[in-house]
């Protein structure tokens, strides 16, 4: 079962689903996400490489090992309720059974459109902005490529956040519950997020 601390990654991402899709103003930093970087040996270990299913998300991470265990959710119901312009909404948590563990959340939606999807990442980049946090982000220039985005919180147990959106494709990949504890470096999490956007498209 996710724990309540993980469930914060994927409620606050349901939670903008209920919002207007209008984003605030706000000025990000220089961009200093890059595409290209060595990932760690968390990293490396996360990166699956099978099928992968959007209604469940079974195959958006590896099968772990050690204490780590690994919880799905198909989250399409939840996040179509009201109307919402979603295709498929599913949730997969890396974590232990013990509160204040290092986790990984990855939350993985599939809009009705690219309009739907990108109005969606403008909103998440907008409360981030709102938040204050550190902050960094790149804009692609055609469809072939990502937007990025991430968000340095390091507070109410979630460390970082990094938003992908391709076409039309948003996810999140949250780590906590600080940046400090977590195995999963800012990298960690671009790599791992390219990887399964780049398999959800396939």
């Amino acid at each position: 079962m996710i724990l309540p601390s993980r469930l914060l990654c994927v409620g606050f991402l349901v939670a903008m689903l209920g919002t207007a899709c209008a984003s605030g103003s706000g000025a990000a930093p220089d961009p200093v996400v890059s595409g290209a970087g060595s990932t760690t040996a968390a990293g490396d270990a996360a990166l699956s490489t099978g099928p992968l299913d959007p209604l469940t998300c079974q195959g958006v991470l590896a099968i772990p090992s050690g204490t780590l265990s690994l919880d799905l959710q198909s989250l399409t119901e939840t996040a179509q309720a009201g109307g919402q312009p979603i295709d498929t909404m599913c949730a997969a948590v890396y974590e232990t059974s013990t509160p204040g563990d290092p986790f990984l959340t990855v939350a993985l939606i599939n809009f009705d459109g690219d309009l739907s999807a990108t109005a969606h990442y403008d909103l998440l980049k907008a409360a981030f902005v709102a938040q204050g946090g550190a902050l960094s982000e790149v804009d692609s220039e055609d469809d072939a490529s990502m937007d990025r985005i991430s968000a340095l919180i390091d507070s109410d147990g979630i460390g970082r956040t990094t938003v992908l959106r391709k076409a039309t494709w948003v996810m999140t990949i949250s780590v906590g519950p600080t940046t400090s504890d977590s195995p999963w470096t800012a990298t960690d999490l671009e790599v791992i997020g390219q990887s399964i956007l780049n398999r959800a498209r396939a």
